[in-house]
């Protein structure tokens, strides 16, 4: 009976060590590579980190290149804006210069002109003033003799008429002997036609007082002469005021215009 215990005990002993070694001979998970152990998984999530970290290092590093490339590529175009604007204001400051200088230089022109003008105008005066003013005294004198009933007779008259003609012919003869400057050239143009005017008026006058019977001579052609003579007078002097005045001269008009 004890033989058959001592059996059963030995065969259960060796029941428990079977399975005991086939426990500790069991393959383990990391010699077949079936499943990772912690120590793996740590790793595993440690290079998924690295490999995490190192994209975004690479990203990082590519978005520092872009924005170092942009603001290069700035900076460059602001180099070459300014450039540009510099150019731009230089070309503008330099046509503004010449402009200033073509105005200055025309100024100068004008003032030299205008200079040499206004000296052959007070030239071209101190001969005019002496044959107007002889012209003019001439008229007067005729016209006090008529005022003051010194005339007597048709003779008298006709002679009168005469001497007014030959003013009007010398001091259209006196003018075409003067040296008349360019700018007053409108002014000479006047005073001769306004000379002929007036010589033909005259003449039409002397020609009446020759007439025996003046009932047949027609008085409008006296009338109309003698305003259109009137007209080339103001016309003259109003041009002659003109130029006086432009040259600032108009002191010496004082003595030239008739009233």
């Amino acid at each position: 009976m004890k033989e058959k215990i001592n059996k059963n005990n030995n065969k259960k002993s060796e029941s428990t060590s079977d399975q005991k070694l086939q426990i500790n001979n069991k393959p383990s998970d990391n010699a077949n590579g079936s499943k990772p152990d912690i120590v793996d998984t740590y790793k595993e999530i440690l290079d998924n980190h690295e490999q995490r970290k190192t994209r975004r290092g690479n990203v990082g590093a590519i978005l520092v290149c872009i924005i170092i490339f942009l603001f290069v590529c700035f900076n460059i175009y602001l180099v070459e804006f300014e450039k540009h604007e510099m150019k731009m204001i230089k070309e503008t400051q330099g046509k503004i210069a010449d402009d200033l200088q073509a105005k200055l230089n025309k100024v100068k022109t004008e003032i030299a002109k205008k200079n040499k003008d206004s000296s052959n105008i007070i030239s071209f005066n101190d001969q005019y003033l002496k044959i107007r003013q002889d012209f003019y005294l001439g008229i007067k004198e005729i016209s006090e003799e008529v005022n003051n009933s010194k005339v007597n007779s048709l003779d008298d008259i006709k002679q009168l008429t005469s001497e007014r003609i030959m003013l009007a012919k010398t001091y259209k003869s006196q003018m075409n002997s003067l040296n008349v400057p360019g700018v007053l050239n409108n002014f000479y143009k006047y005073e001769i036609e306004f000379l002929d005017s007036d010589i033909k008026l005259w003449n039409i006058v002397d020609s009446y007082y020759g007439l025996e019977d003046f009932s047949k001579f027609d008085l409008s052609k006296i009338d109309d002469e003698n305003q259109k003579s009137r007209e080339l007078y103001l016309k003259a002097q109003e041009e002659l005021k003109s130029v006086y005045n432009k040259y600032e001269l108009d002191y010496f008009l004082k003595d030239l215009l008739i009233k």
